[in-house]
């Protein structure tokens, strides 16, 4: 996955490292940079629920094109396997899937991993993919059962692929809890900052943590033609991390596991600001040079995640300086 260095000043959960940061009337300055890495700890947390049968064999046939820019780049990966199922009676739960449980680049990954991410149809209904990863993550499991799957100095992409969203409750909502509690028993549920802040704590900074989904998009009611619903914690997530996300209600994944393989290769396409920008203000440049806005060959800017996008022959390469200006807007 790419590293983002931190040059000064880590903004929070949002991995935003700014250095030379300069506030004069609200204008402000976001600096990040690019660079090498060949550690990369990429676990996968597959919905094991009665719905997901299609979905699992969409990620199967994804991999190929997820692993092909981490082979051009010769990143030395860990990849896992977890599935949302997360009964607390469950000695296993957490625990990564298969033998060996860690997928390196001296096996054939190709295949056992396509074996791995059709994990079944027989988990539970209320999909706990956050506590999920973040116990998997934990030094009980990562000095136990899941030896050996994280590095110190690699990066760590989590990747949740569900129809669903997330049941994350510790078990506030208690053993007798109905699916229909984890969509309607909000304040019952750990939030979603609390496993974001767990698993950044892992790495030396923040920003070499990142949470990605293929998930039920924000419309997935009004725009998925199956019943997905929208995975709002998997998202809120992925915002806090400038994470990538993509539509679980696609047919074809494969340009988006292309491009998450480019970002657990080391090269960001996403960098979240520190603050909102007011639009007309913003400016974004790579070494120096001033990138257009277009989500052909340039930038586009999200006002909801505060996060900018790179396109194209902009994408910055691995040692690349980007920086942003821009004027606060007001609340953010």
């Amino acid at each position: 996955m790419r590293s983002l260095v931190p040059v000064a000043l880590c903004a929070g959960l949002m991995g935003a490292c700014a250095s030379d940061v300069v506030v004069r009337n609200q204008d402000f300055e976001d600096v990040f940079q690019q660079s090498p890495t060949d550690q990369v700890d990429i676990l996968f947390i597959v919905d094991n629920s009665g719905s997901m049968q299609l979905e699992q064999k969409l990620l199967a046939a994804g991999f190929k094109s997820f692993i092909t820019e981490i082979e051009a780049t010769g990143a030395n990966f860990h990849i896992g396997v977890i599935t949302t199922d997360f009964q607390y009676d469950d000695p296993k739960r957490g625990q990564l899937v298969g033998f060996p449980p860690v997928i390196t680049p001296d096996v054939d990954y190709t295949k056992i991993f396509e074996a791995r991410a059709i994990t079944g149809v027989n988990g539970g209904g209320m999909e706990k993919g956050l506590e999920a990863a973040s116990y998997a993550l934990s030094p009980q499991m990562t000095t136990g059962p899941n030896a050996g799957f994280l590095r110190q100095e690699a990066t760590l992409l989590v990747v949740i692929v569900s129809d669903e969203d997330d049941c994350s409750d510790r078990g506030a909502l208690g053993a007798d809890a109905l699916n229909t509690d984890c969509y309607t028993k909000f304040d019952e549920l750990v939030p979603v900052s609390t496993f974001v802040s767990e698993m950044s704590a892992l790495k030396p900074t923040p920003d070499r943590f990142k949470f990605a989904g293929i998930i039920g998009p924000e419309d997935a009611t009004g725009s998925c033609a199956d019943s997905s619903l929208p995975g709002h914690r998997y998202i809120e997530a992925a915002r806090l991390t400038g994470g990538l996300t993509a539509s679980i209600c696609d047919s074809d994944w494969s340009s988006f596991l292309y491009d998450l393989g480019l970002n657990a290769a080391g090269i960001y396409t996403i960098f979240p600001l520190s603050h909102g920008a007011v639009p007309g203000t913003l400016k974004v440049f790579v070494d120096e040079q001033e990138v257009p806005e277009s989500d052909g060959d340039g930038y586009t800017y999200d006002d909801v995640g505060h996060t900018i996008e790179f396109h194209g022959i902009w994408i910055p390469e691995r040692g690349a300086a980007v920086k942003a200006t821009y004027t606060i807007e007001s609340g953010t």
